[in-house]
């Protein structure tokens, strides 16, 4: 039972955690390079 809850939680912090990843990095790159990037056809991180 304890994985069970362990693997919720874990499935929790990936769903919230991944997109303020995305954001933060959007936030501290500027939309320009990441606009430049997706335009480039480069997502590499």
């Amino acid at each position: 039972m304890l994985g069970f809850s362990f693997g919720v939680m874990f499935w929790q912090i990936a769903f919230v955690g991944v997109p303020l990843i995305l954001i933060i990095s959007f936030l501290y790159r500027g939309p320009s390079n990441i606009l430049t990037k997706i335009y480039s056809k480069d997502f590499s991180i």
